[in-house]
């Protein structure tokens, strides 16, 4: 079972729901606790990477040894603002399946689970697989680029350059944002000698028609600030 459109998925009034792709069911069950919220939304005993008041993140590895990171959002208060409304990590899923299906490279969603109360989302989280052996173009620029020769990092620069800008060329002729391509959410990794990119991390994506050249223009203006 692939990650069915989620442009079809409902939205949860009350209660609880999870997704997982069926092909890896087994070894996710067996890593992760996913079945119900009150496991999933405590989940606290693998390797965390970032936290904050509502958002964690952490690696875990799988029986097959392969790594997946789940992305968790816990509200302690009501929010209203999601009632009846996507949740963020749905909105990820939802912009991480677009981007696939239009050519656009990007993580791959493994799992993705929701908790309401009446409307009102108390958590959410999302489930994907590790792009091994990729840093993120901050990470790049901060510690791998001045290790580089002038005429390196200019070549290397104009080549990491022109893959990003085709994702993005491409991103926006299918009329799709990422809204968030900050350099941190930009992963690259060298391929024969070729430089490749992944968007990552896109809890405000969009494809709507509306404002849609202001959210591509919100793109650009990410990756100009991180420049």
């Amino acid at each position: 079972m692939r990650l069915a459109d989620p442009r079809r998925m409902p939205t949860l009034f009350h209660g609880s729901r999870f997704w997982i792709e069926a092909s890896e069911a087994e070894r996710m069950l067996a890593a992760l606790p996913l079945r119900a919220p009150p496991e999933w939304s405590r989940f606290r005993t693998a390797q965390q990477v970032s936290e904050s008041t509502i958002t964690n993140a952490f690696r875990a590895r799988l029986p097959s040894g392969d790594a997946v990171y789940l992305k968790r959002y816990v509200y302690r208060r009501p929010q209203w603002r999601y009632l009846l409304r996507h949740s963020k990590a749905l909105r990820e899923a939802r912009g991480t399946s677009a981007m696939g299906r239009v050519g656009v490279a990007s993580a791959e969603v493994l799992a993705f689970g929701e908790w309401r109360q009446f409307g009102l989302l108390r958590a959410a989280f999302l489930v994907t697989r590790e792009l091994p052996d990729t840093v993120d173009l901050r990470e790049w620029a901060v510690h791998q680029a001045p290790g580089l020769s002038g005429q390196q990092l200019e070549r290397t620069v104009r080549q990491l350059g022109g893959a990003v800008v085709d994702e993005v060329r491409r991103l926006h002729r299918a009329g799709l944002a990422h809204r968030d391509l900050k350099w941190r959410n930009i992963l690259v990794r060298q391929e024969a000698g070729r430089w490749r990119c992944w968007f990552i991390d896109c809890p405000r994506f969009t494809g709507s028609r509306f404002m849609r050249r202001r959210s591509q223009l919100l793109d650009l203006s990410g990756l100009a600030r991180g420049a």
